[in-house]
């Protein structure tokens, strides 16, 4: 399962990455689409995969603290 998982965020974070890159080559080549545009993708991402994080390590401390008050 957990294969599984990292399969899917690394095709995530390759397919952000790869949409960021075009347009960051599309914006370089004169193309009028701000920066902010060209990051929002990996933007995007990031705050996907920080909030995942996040409810990971909340549930980890609530079910410790669970495991602790049963004995």
């Amino acid at each position: 399962m957990d294969d599984k998982k990292t399969g899917l965020l690394t095709y995530m974070f390759v397919a952000a990455l790869s949409l960021s890159m075009i347009l960051a080559i599309i914006k370089l080549v004169g193309a009028p689409i701000t920066w902010f545009a060209v990051m929002l993708p990996a933007a995007t991402y990031l705050v996907i995969i920080f909030s995942l994080m996040l409810i990971g390590s909340i549930a980890g401390i609530v079910m410790s603290i669970q495991k602790n008050m049963r004995g």
